[in-house]
């Protein structure tokens, strides 16, 4: 008999359990009204992650920036020379920072970014060539078109006098994101573009990254 009521009792509790887990987020587990903060533990909406930098980078502000890039890997969208001459234009028009973009083109073996590290010898040499005391070295790292489109881009600053790396940092920018899809469309003109297209438009979305980052480095 106590049997057969544990036995009640256990298949009661077991669809209680089975009804609140059905009521529960899908993300954090929550059996009450889910208030977002699962969000943060999935990295969703949370912050990007913070720039690394240079306690000299105070003193090397720069005057005249280089900025250099690797190769294209993708013919159809020339991912790397879009990023660099949106970067350059974004810098130029909100600061009175000379920007120049770097004709010869890195081989991604040997970027900087990839590798971890950098010549001095060709940063001395790229430093006098172009008159730049600070080199910008940027890349996208991944880009995906299809909707919705997300992408990440990376970079290191580097002092030519002093030799010494001045700030990096990775973004990614998605577009799958609420937030960031509003971000991206005020970016634009809506007279001049329809959200369908900007939403379709790799190049706009590197654009709209380049402007984030010029932005980020200028605050430093």
């Amino acid at each position: 008999m106590e049997r057969r009521i544990f036995s009640v009792f256990g298949m009661m509790f077991l669809v209680l359990f089975t009804f609140q887990a059905a009521m529960a987020c899908e993300r954090c587990g929550t059996l009450k009204k889910c208030t977002g903060q699962c969000q943060a533990k999935t990295g969703r909406n949370a912050l990007p992650a913070p720039m690394r930098r240079s306690s000299l980078l105070q003193q090397l502000r720069p005057d005249r920036i280089l900025i250099v890039t690797c190769q294209d890997r993708q013919d159809r969208l020339h991912e790397q020379s879009e990023l660099m001459r949106s970067l350059a234009n974004h810098l130029r028009n909100q600061s009175a920072i000379e920007v120049i973009e770097c004709p010869h083109r890195s081989c991604l073996h040997h970027f900087p970014i990839q590798t971890g590290r950098f010549s001095e010898h060709q940063l001395i040499d790229l430093g006098k060539r172009y008159s730049a005391d600070t080199i910008i070295y940027c890349e996208v790292a991944n880009i995906d078109s299809y909707r919705p489109m997300k992408m990440e881009l990376r970079f290191l600053m580097v002092s030519t006098h002093q030799a010494i790396a001045l700030a990096s940092a990775s973004r990614n920018h998605d577009l799958g994101h609420p937030a960031t899809r509003k971000q991206f469309l005020g970016t634009f003109d809506p007279y001049e573009h329809s959200g369908e297209t900007l939403l379709r438009s790799p190049s706009r979305l590197i654009d709209y990254s380049a402007q984030q980052l010029a932005a980020e480095l200028l605050r430093l």
